[in-house]
């Protein structure tokens, strides 16, 4: 209980810090007024849908979270038999936010092909919502800029973050077109 008072919220909040954290204009110059708008568009579509995630919505419930699931910080502790016990390390951004922004996290790294055959397995074993694609499309979104903006503060990743940009725009182009479905589009680039 104690934990979960003074816990990180990953909430609108949270979005507008890591979009004022990323500053853009530091890492790219003379950004088009239409990119811009469309970037403004898809964070408030991504916002909406965390919103309604918050309130029970499609995103599922709020739980704790680890928010930084990646394989250099999942460590193998034990094998038994057939299994292997795993356990999580770097929880300093462990934090409260709808399961499927940690879900999210997790897949960042992973080609679209793969998160999306990862997401067709969690389904077997608890379902999502009908319009999970959407809400991981907006959070994919979301995780993406939340990176990005940690990237933007390292001058040796300038180069990196300009190479998103295009990446962030497609995404966030594709979020709000009319009945918009952003499978299989990343919006970073491999590193």
């Amino acid at each position: 209980e104690h934990v979960v008072e003074g816990a990180r919220r990953y909430d609108e909040a949270w979005v507008d810090g890591a979009w004022g954290r990323l500053q853009i204009d530091r890492v790219l110059h003379d950004v088009p007024d239409q990119e811009s708008l469309l970037v403004q568009a898809g964070l408030g579509e991504a916002k909406r849908a965390l919103a309604s995630a918050w309130e029970a919505g499609p995103g599922g419930p709020v739980v704790l979270v680890h928010a930084d699931v990646h394989a250099a910080n999942v460590l193998e502790v034990a094998r038994h038999d057939d299994r292997v016990e795993l356990a999580l390390i770097d929880l300093d951004r462990v934090g409260l936010a709808p399961v499927a922004l940690d879900l999210t996290f997790a897949l960042l790294e992973h080609a679209d092909a793969t998160a999306w055959a990862c997401l067709r397995g969690y389904r077997q074993v608890r379902p999502l919502a009908a319009d999970f694609e959407r809400v991981y499309a907006a959070f994919r979104l979301l995780a993406t800029v939340d990176t990005l903006a940690f990237l933007a503060g390292f001058d040796r990743e300038h180069g990196y973050v300009a190479a998103a940009w295009p990446g962030l725009v497609a995404a966030c182009a594709a979020l709000t077109a009319p009945s918009a479905l952003v499978v299989g589009r990343s919006s970073a680039p491999e590193r």
